[in-house]
């Protein structure tokens, strides 16, 4: 698998300026309120075998299904984008940027330029 220089910059400029708009926002931390504590105990205690508890952005709790098959989660692996550098899963990396026919991470876009840049030196 190869990548062009140009490729590395232009993959290097998208985590740029995602990451100066990610610092650019603020999120608050979620404090929860007396009666969103009790709101969650509550259904927490209601909860069946097969259900979990979600916490929107905006602070609302809801019940979701837990899907088990067997005894076990199983995972649908072709709805799992990896790098198709280091094989990384989207999970296990801070950004996947999708190309025409590949997805590079992060922590690949960096080492790519800084092999460039070694060899520009």
């Amino acid at each position: 698998m190869f990548i062009c220089n140009e490729c590395v910059a232009l993959a290097s400029d998208i985590l740029i300026a995602e990451e100066e708009e990610l610092f650019a926002q603020s999120v608050p931390a979620w404090e929860p309120t007396e009666d969103q504590l009790r709101e969650f105990q509550r259904i927490r205690r209601a909860l069946k075998q097969d259900e979990g508890l979600a916490v929107e952005p905006d602070g609302t709790i809801r019940r979701v299904q837990v899907i088990k098959r067997a005894g076990t989660q199983r995972e649908d692996r072709s709805l799992i984008l990896t790098c198709s550098f280091c094989r990384k899963r989207e999970d296990e990396v801070r950004k996947l940027i999708a190309g025409p026919t590949v997805y590079i991470c992060d922590e690949c876009v960096r080492r790519c330029a800084g092999v460039l840049a070694q060899d520009g030196e």
